[in-house]
């Protein structure tokens, strides 16, 4: 049986590594963007995701966006009207009482 010398083991890891960390740093970037975060934001988040913790903060993130009154869609705070049903949106959370 022949044996697997250390620097193939080494190499071999690497390749997984680098195989498993390009798309987890898209998955990251991807739940954040989806969460209206921008790049400045982004980039810390996606050096974090080969460790557990990136993906994790990632998901605990709040969204950046609130929910039209009509279609219940996310629309990004701030939006005057929905971007998919064009219902005004009342921003201010404080003059819906």
């Amino acid at each position: 049986m022949p044996s697997v010398s250390t620097t193939n083991l080494i190499a071999l890891m690497a390749v997984l590594l680098v195989g498993l960390a390009i798309p987890l740093h898209v998955w990251t970037a991807a739940i954040l963007r989806r969460k209206g975060y921008t790049l400045g934001l982004m980039v810390p988040f996606i050096m974090l995701t080969p460790l557990p913790v990136g993906i994790i903060i990632a998901f605990m993130l709040r969204p950046h966006d609130v929910q039209c009154p009509c279609c219940g869609r996310s629309v990004l705070r701030g939006a005057l009207e929905c971007s998919h049903c064009g219902a005004a949106i009342n921003s201010d959370p404080a003059a819906g009482d």
